[in-house]
């Protein structure tokens, strides 16, 4: 009767490990479709993480780049964003430093929190959503998604970064 009891004891142990422990805690970036809340993309991220959103935009088709960090408890913060050509959606005036830089209009400094970030996707500005090094700096290239892969057009998206603990990671394992 023990044998059976210390194979489960050790599976279960083995699992706990595999989920990285009940007591630990994770984030993870999600790209979620709204309004039925189904997570379209999921990936493991530690504070401090960068992402960026491009959009071209919809009268120059000239891109857009957004750039982000993963901040504590799961918000995110805008800091800075590139832009080619002034109009319609991009800012116009502003307060944060900003220089010109490879044909690009950068502002900086911009560091507005946030909890979430809801995103229309449309064929016309072709959105993606890049991951790791910020478009124009230095540490390679991002992984690019493009939105339009995972949502029709017309559609939202919301960019979520949650904290999600040891029981929640081993019961996504299950369910």
């Amino acid at each position: 009767m023990r044998a059976p009891a210390l194979w489960i004891g050790a599976a279960l142990f083995a699992l706990l490990a595999a989920a990285g422990g009940l007591g630990g805690s994770g984030l993870y970036l999600e790209l979620v479709s709204y309004p039925d809340a189904r997570v379209l993309f999921r990936t493991g991220v530690e504070k401090g993480f960068p992402f960026s959103t491009l959009i071209r935009h919809s009268v120059h088709l000239t891109p857009v780049y957004e750039n982000y960090r993963v901040a504590d408890a799961g918000a995110i913060v805008l800091e800075s964003t590139r832009f080619q050509d002034l109009g319609w959606g991009v800012p116009s005036t502003f307060g944060e430093p900003y220089r010109v830089e490879d044909g690009f209009m950068v502002i900086t400094g911009i560091n507005r929190t946030m909890g979430s970030l809801p995103f229309r996707v449309s064929r016309i500005n072709n959105p993606e959503l890049l991951l790791g090094p910020h478009p124009g700096g230095a540490g390679g290239e991002p992984l690019r998604i493009l939105l339009a892969d995972h949502v029709r057009d017309g559609k939202r998206v919301t960019i979520t970064v949650r904290r999600e603990n040891g029981f929640t990671r081993l019961a996504r394992m299950f369910f």
